[in-house]
C-alpha cells in the first residue's frame, strides 16, 4: 500500500486551486442555481398558503422536496461522471 499523504489545503482559495474538470466548473456555476432557488423558495410557502394548502401539508411538501433533492443529488453525481458535464446539462435542461 502507498502511505503517501495527500496535502490538505488550509483555506478555500487553495482548495479551489486543486480542483480540476467537472468539479471545478460545478463549484463555479453553483450560484446560478443556488441563488434563484433561495429567492423563490422563500415565497413558495406563501403561495401555497394563498391557494389553500394547510400548514401541515406545506410542511410535508417541503420535507419531501428536501429529501428528494438529497437523494437525486447523489444520483446526479454518478450520472455526471458517467455522461460528462456538457451532455448531462444538455439532457436534463431539455427534460426540465
Amino acid at each position: 500500500m502507498n502511505n503517501r499523504q495527500i496535502p490538505r489545503p488550509s483555506n478555500i482559495i487553495e482548495s479551489f486551486k486543486i480542483l480540476k474538470g467537472n468539479t471545478r466548473v460545478s463549484i463555479q456555476f453553483e450560484p446560478l442555481w443556488g441563488i434563484p432557488f433561495v429567492l423563490y423558495n422563500f415565497y413558495l410557502s406563501l403561495y401555497m398558503k394563498e391557494i389553500g394548502v394547510t400548514n401541515q401539508e406545506i410542511g410535508y411538501l417541503i420535507a419531501i422536496g428536501f429529501l428528494a433533492g438529497t437523494i437525486f443529488s447523489m444520483f446526479g453525481g454518478v450520472i455526471t461522471d458517467k455522461l460528462g458535464r456538457k451532455k448531462t446539462t444538455l439532457i436534463f435542461d431539455l427534460i426540465s
